[in-house]
């Protein structure tokens, strides 16, 4: 902006409640929602998705059937949330575990402690809350460069930033997760960054020191 472009910017990203978000133990969790012990299980936050072009749900498709093929031999399931009819993912060829809208916060603590991934395929995201509860869950997030997820996620060490569009790159970030040497050290890490980062307390901080600075 040519008006603005010599003012002061401060960047404060958005809290999270870590005593809330928290991780849920995964057995525990996979059999009150009645889902596999033993599948890798990938979770997709879908409200809106089908339909908002910007949530990248073509490249979705794409990438999983990608991930599908050169993982062939592997029992992963597929965990689907948000609001629209089963019918939008009928070209994807994995079992669906399809859990519609969802109205309560520790239900998705469940399903995001239940999952081993979590896949946000945004074309266009401005922060990505979803990511950010999922991770402070425990879970490894896997994305698109470029974004505004980019900003939570680091690159192999909580998850996956895939080249941008890449929805081949995207299937790469799912493998690489889900077949990475050590799961507990990721599922800490994904842990660790939200609580160093983005909890209410590091934030409040952050305005606390930006009010300062001006006063």
């Amino acid at each position: 902006s040519y008006l603005m472009k010599n003012w002061p910017i401060e960047t404060i990203p958005h809290p999270i409640d870590i005593l809330s978000w928290k991780p849920l133990e995964k057995k525990l969790s996979r059999k009150e929602l009645n889902l596999p012990q033993n599948s890798k299980l990938i979770i997709f936050g879908a409200i809106g998705g089908t339909e908002d072009n910007r949530k990248g749900f073509k490249l979705l498709e794409v990438a999983l059937n990608n991930f599908k093929y050169s993982m062939k031999n592997s029992d992963v399931n597929l965990v689907i949330f948000g609001g629209n009819n089963k019918k939008f993912y009928s070209k994807i060829n994995f079992k669906i575990h399809y859990f519609g809208e969802i109205n309560s916060d520790i239900t998705l603590q469940k399903l995001y402690s239940a999952a081993d991934v979590m896949i946000v395929p945004s074309k266009m995201e401005t922060f990505g809350l979803t990511a950010l509860e999922s991770l402070s869950c425990g879970t490894p997030v896997v994305a698109f460069n470029k974004t505004g997820v980019s900003e939570i996620v680091k690159h192999k060490e909580n998850g996956y930033l895939a080249e941008f569009m890449n929805e081949k790159d995207l299937a790469n970030g799912i493998e690489w997760v889900l077949k990475f040497s050590d799961q507990k050290l990721l599922f800490r890490n994904s842990r660790k960054r939200v609580e160093n980062y983005f909890s209410e307390e590091v934030i409040i901080k952050k305005y606390l020191n930006l009010y300062n600075k001006f006063l």
